[in-house]
């Protein structure tokens, strides 16, 4: 029972030099951090504009984001992202930021989409990325991830999700027998970010027992921001029982041993009976 330990003053005093240890080191740590967070996003600031560079010696024309009449989106209040901009590739003065292209520096949305063959990898979120052109000619800038303006336009971009779309390569008259070639490069996104991740469920490059499947797709954006579930049904006959087979554009007709007729097609005309659903295979 000899054994001794800290007394309540020797505790008090070794807590007090840890908390001013740690008030000393937090402040140079998190100015670390923030130092090498800076760091990665002017390397992909240059990422991105080196994309750029290259689409424009390719196309003629810098890689905006396009509205729905062919227009460049333009950020339409420059003055609030101006307070957010923490880096810029090619110097500009902040008071010349306007919406007007002929005597302003002017803010536009980068379409990702388009620099996908440019760029092999890029870390940060592509929204914190913008296209500044009037003076320099172009210029890729970089917001503060914690800035309020940010936030809010992370969030009100993500609101609008992807939209997975399922290719099936052939679409009608499937067997036991037929090869199917799934893809999911038709899939979009509405703010014109990067595709860069697909999940499925069901997909089988064959389908070797007669019935009906289901197969289903999500895609995730640049942004980490994944679709809606998307499904398509087919029916898979067994190529064994087939005696003869009519296709048109539209739906198909199969004739079995057993004497019935199967037809599954699009469907939109109510080929198949009562119009509202597609791909589906039905006993006439």
């Amino acid at each position: 029972m000899n054994r001794k330990g800290f007394t309540l003053v020797e505790l008090i005093v070794v807590i007090a030099v840890l908390a001013i240890i740690v008030t000393i080191g937090m402040p140079r740590f998190l100015g670390q951090t923030k130092e090498a967070n800076l760091a990665k996003l002017k390397h992909d600031a240059r990422i991105v504009q080196d994309a750029c560079d290259r689409y424009y010696y390719d196309y003629n024309d810098w890689p905006y984001l396009l509205d729905e009449n062919g227009n460049p989106v333009m950020i339409q209040n420059p003055e609030e992202h101006r307070d957010a901009i923490i880096h810029k590739i090619e110097y500009f003065e902040d008071e010349k930021l306007g919406t007007n292209p002929n005597t302003n520096v002017v803010l536009y949305e980068i379409d990702f989409n388009k620099l996908k063959p440019y760029i092999k990898r890029l870390d940060s979120n592509p929204l914190l990325f913008l296209a500044a052109r009037g003076n320099p000619d172009f210029g890729v800038i970089v917001l503060d991830p914690k800035s309020k303006i940010t936030q809010d336009r992370i969030n009100t971009i993500a609101s609008n999700k992807p939209v997975a779309v399922i290719t099936m390569t052939p679409s009608q008259g499937i067997t036991t027998e037929t090869l199917i070639e799934w893809s999911h490069e038709s899939s979009y996104d509405p703010n014109g970010l990067e595709i860069v991740d697909a999940e499925w469920e069901g997909k089988q490059d064959k389908y070797e027992t007669e019935g009906e499947y289901v197969v289903k797709l999500r895609v995730q954006n640049s942004a980490g921001i994944w679709s809606d579930w998307v499904e398509i049904k087919f029916y898979v006959i067994d190529s064994k029982d087939i005696v003869q087979i009519s296709a048109g554009e539209g739906h198909t007709l199969v004739l079995k041993k057993d004497g019935t007729v199967w037809s599954w097609g699009r469907n939109n005309y109510g080929q198949l009976g009562d119009g509202t659903t597609t791909n589906r295979t039905t006993p006439v």
